[in-house]
């Protein structure tokens, strides 16, 4: 096998406190790396409320989004529109201009005070951006078009990351549970159990058309693989076949 080494250590940097002290290290909790713009660039979402902008070449931070009063949560490249978007604790959802940093607009999408945004979806075309979260102890959604509230939907409980299979969005959170939404968050096409408890992340590879997988992972050490079948006939969607579980790692 072939031995992984690392080769640049990106840290974000302490902030000062009180008396001089300085703050421990924020946790970085997304990354994503601007493929289309310039591949040598890394965003971070951290835990400090900042967004960093890293150039993987030199291990410099180059950039700083900063706005948000707390704990980022996501963040998602629009690169086509030159624009970067960042989803925080405080319940809002940033747009920034990736030429200068700037932010252009700010947007609470699920509404109620106290509310948490921890995921974002943005289509390939950069029309609309669904966002997830939460509301206390229940999960919410919010469909933006343009800025635009084009649609909201609540769930059983808190959502923690998104994905969209074949025109649906799909969903998983804080339950036993991967769901299916309508593109327009009307209606949930299927709910299909998943091995964790308590789900983080969901994937699809849908570039594939021999392979096509949905993956998601979470509290346990099992990967759940799904097969999106559309031969069933349902309602704009399709229904899930279980592929089987990794324990431990995808091999």
């Amino acid at each position: 096998s072939t031995a992984v080494h690392s080769v640049v250590r990106l840290e974000i940097p302490q902030k000062s406190g009180r008396r001089g002290q300085t703050t421990g290290i924020a946790e970085t909790n997304a990354l994503r790396c601007d493929t289309l713009n310039n591949a040598n660039i890394v965003y971070a979402a951290a835990g400090d409320s900042v967004c960093y902008q890293w150039n993987i070449e030199t291990s410099q931070c180059v950039g700083k989004l900063v706005g948000h009063q707390k704990y980022l949560h996501d963040v998602v490249l629009l690169p086509q529109s030159n624009a970067i978007a960042t989803a925080s604790e405080d319940g809002t959802v940033k747009m920034w201009d990736s030429r200068n940093a700037s932010c252009t607009s700010t947007a609470t999408p699920l509404g109620e005070e106290g509310a948490v945004v921890r995921s974002l979806l943005i289509d390939a075309g950069e029309n609309w951006l669904v966002c997830g979260g939460s509301s206390g102890t229940k999960g919410r959604l919010a469909l933006l078009c343009g800025g635009v509230m084009a649609g909201v939907a609540a769930s059983p409980a808190p959502i923690h990351s998104l994905c969209e299979c074949d025109g649906l969005i799909v969903s998983v959170g804080a339950e036993g549970f991967l769901r299916n939404w309508s593109r327009d968050l009307t209606r949930v096409i299927t709910t299909v159990s998943t091995t964790p408890s308590i789900s983080y992340d969901v994937i699809y590879n849908g570039k594939n058309e021999s392979a096509r997988i949905l993956a998601s992972c979470g509290a346990c050490g099992d990967i759940d693989l799904f097969i999106p079948s559309d031969d069933v006939c349902t309602p704009c969607g399709f229904v899930l076949e279980v592929a089987g579980q990794y324990e431990g790692v995808i091999r």
